[in-house]
This record gives C-alpha cells, sequence and structure tokens, in this order.
C-alpha cells in the first residue's frame, strides 16, 4: 500500500527582494505569519516582556508565571498572547539554531522588516 504524504504549504513566500531566501526559509512558518498579525498593535513594552520569556522558554527555564504576569498586566487574550509567544519562540529558534557565522544582523534586521 502507498504511503501519502502531507506536505505542508504555507502561503507566505520569504523570498527577500534581492532573491535572498529568509532565515525562516523558503516559506513563512504559520505561526510567524499569525504572530505577525497580533503584533503590529503591540507596545514595545509588553513585546520585550515577550521576548524575554520567549528566551526564558528556549534556556530551558519556567515561564509560566512570567506569561501569567504580561497576560494579567495586558488586554491581550489568552489566545493573542499565546499565538505571539509560538511566533516569537520559532523566530528565534530558527534564528539561534544557525552558525553566528551565517546570520547576519543586517540580514536578520531585514527578514524581520519583510515581515511586516
Amino acid at each position: 500500500m502507498a504511503s501519502v504524504r502531507s506536505v505542508r504549504s504555507y502561503s507566505s513566500s520569504s523570498v527577500i527582494n534581492n532573491d535572498r531566501i529568509s532565515y525562516l526559509g523558503a516559506k513563512i512558518p504559520p505561526e510567524v505569519e499569525v504572530m505577525v498579525r497580533h503584533v503590529k498593535d503591540l507596545d514595545k513594552e509588553t513585546f520585550r516582556k515577550i521576548l524575554k520569556a520567549v528566551v526564558g522558554a528556549l534556556e530551558g527555564k519556567d515561564c509560566r508565571e512570567a506569561v501569567k504576569v504580561i497576560q494579567q498586566n495586558t488586554s491581550l487574550s489568552q489566545e493573542q498572547l499565546s499565538f505571539i509567544i509560538a511566533g516569537a519562540y520559532t523566530l528565534l529558534r530558527v534564528a539561534l539554531r544557525l552558525p553566528v557565522l551565517t546570520l547576519k544582523q543586517e540580514a536578520f534586521k531585514e527578514d524581520l522588516k519583510e515581515l511586516r
């Protein structure tokens, strides 16, 4: 019996204007696309707190309390906060997998700007 493989197709391309492929790969992960929609109206201070919690999670720390505090102090729903955390986690996880010499700061900034 032949097996059927599902192919994950992302809706947006992450090929940058100069034909360079984003550090995220050929397609933007769906959790990043959803995150971008929810981050547009988020203030910088809240986003920094979320990033701090995500970095802690990537370092193996328990960040549940930090996330609870963020949710209590913002107007974000639990769903919105979850989307933002998932997208930020994916962005940072992918970036941190790359060798330091591969991920250039300017290219990284350009890739993040393209997500808007």
